[in-house]
């Protein structure tokens, strides 16, 4: 994995911003990761492909996550941190063998959802999505040591399954439980490291451009030049403009 580059951000912002937030993950992993071929990313479980994003955070932006969101009982604004090592520690996944797991008398074989997988639920159009994506991860069914189809499971087994896939998946579905220091409201959020990168990213792309606008403006350069310069020497140079 390597830091993205200033002379490639505004293109990935600008590609991405035009891309589902699936597609979206893995443009920025094919960048960081050009060992990696695009179908290898694809088929990473959600849990692999968000601790490669938290990698790239890390390396982009350091290992603190300075977090902001609103109490859901009186509105007010919380402002709290996070550590992406603390936040990684002890995760592990399935290997490609996927794992079998015993659910009320069946033997249930099954792999991790990817990004491919999710997709194909979306746009499969079911009303249904989550036993649409169960049905396209569990690989074998037994039952008294005979074949069961995935129809004939119970739907109390199949609510249960989900329940062991994403302990099995760790970093597919963080939650943070907070408190409010107003009224002492007390709830979980969804830490999407996704959406969380991205706006970081959005963030510093806005500053890159407006370096470009003023420095083009101040100099006549062109926009690949300025992009081509250290991060340092573009600020040295709007301290002498601005």
């Amino acid at each position: 994995m390597r830091t993205l580059l200033a002379t490639e951000l505004p293109d990935i912002w600008e590609r991405g911003e035009r891309q589902h937030p699936l597609d979206r993950a893995i443009t920025l992993l094919a960048t960081a990761c050009p060992e990696k071929e695009r179908d290898e990313l694809v088929h990473l479980s959600i849990g692999q492909r968000d601790a490669l994003l938290f990698a790239l955070r890390e390396m982009t932006f350091g290992r603190e996550m300075q977090a902001y969101t609103e109490c859901p009982a009186c509105g007010a604004q919380l402002e709290f941190k996070l550590n992406i090592e603390e936040l990684l520690r002890g995760y592990r996944t399935l290997d490609g063998n996927g794992k079998i797991t015993r659910l009320n008398s069946y033997n249930i074989r099954f792999r991790l959802p990817d990004s491919a997988d999710i997709a194909a639920c979306i746009n499969s159009g079911s009303i249904d999505t989550d036993k649409e994506l169960l049905k396209r991860c569990v690989l074998k069914i037994t039952h008294n040591k005979k074949i069961v189809a995935f129809d004939d499971i119970p739907e109390a087994t199949l609510s249960t399954l989900i329940a062991r896939m994403a302990e099995a998946d760790s970093l597919s579905d963080i939650q943070i439980a907070l408190s409010c220091i107003e009224c002492n409201h007390k709830w979980t959020m969804t830490l999407d490291i996704l959406s969380f990168l991205w706006e970081e990213l959005g963030n510093q792309v806005m500053q890159i451009l407006y370096q470009v606008h003023v420095l083009s403006r101040a100099y006549g350069w062109f926009e690949a030049d300025i992009l081509a310069m250290s991060s340092w020497r573009r600020q040295y140079y709007m301290n002498m403009v601005t």
